[in-house]
């Protein structure tokens, strides 16, 4: 029987590795997209109990424009 090649052995452990980071990385993606849907479920939630005058305040709100600003 033949020895396998050290260059056979090596594409193995290199086609293993890039598995394992493969899965690693898609274990994040998917980590990463549940937390933002858990974030975007939260807000909706505190948004339905927030008072609703605090609602419209924050809606009338001029955000974008900057602090102290007038307008101009």
């Amino acid at each position: 029987m033949s020895e396998p090649s050290a260059e056979s052995t090596s594409r193995g452990a290199a086609s293993r590795s890039e598995g394992v980071m493969r899965r690693q990385t898609r274990r994040a993606v998917g980590d990463s997209q549940k937390q933002r849907k858990g974030a975007y479920a939260q807000l909706a939630r505190d948004m339905r109990r927030t008072d609703p005058a605090v609602r419209e305040w924050i809606g009338r709100a001029d955000l974008t424009q900057p602090a102290g600003g007038d307008g101009d």
